[in-house]
């Protein structure tokens, strides 16, 4: 699986595709708009969670769920840990 996620380059790309996908998936099943979605993206995985714009129906929880293990479970530590290696790695 590493070599997937070789350098910061491709975290960044897969945190994007997350990040539209979810915002899609999001405006589509709740009925809100791509600005609102992104809205929710950005209060959800920053584990703020303002309560104003939250998922009402089972299948957004369930987007909502995948968003909030994914960001803080996977994509924040793999960006931690390309930061942190080249620190190490550069003397830097």
């Amino acid at each position: 699986m590493q070599k997937y996620f070789d350098t910061l380059k491709e975290t960044f790309l897969y945190y994007a595709i997350v990040l539209v996908l979810a915002c899609i998936a999001f405006a589509y099943i709740e009925g809100k708009s791509l600005f609102d979605a992104l809205w929710w993206f950005s209060a959800t995985a920053s584990t703020t969670g303002y309560g104003d714009i939250y998922p009402v129906t089972a299948a957004g929880r369930i987007v909502t769920i995948f968003i909030m293990h994914i960001i803080p479970l996977f994509i924040v530590p793999l960006i931690t840990a390309h930061i942190a290696i080249r620190l190490i790695v550069t003397g830097k």
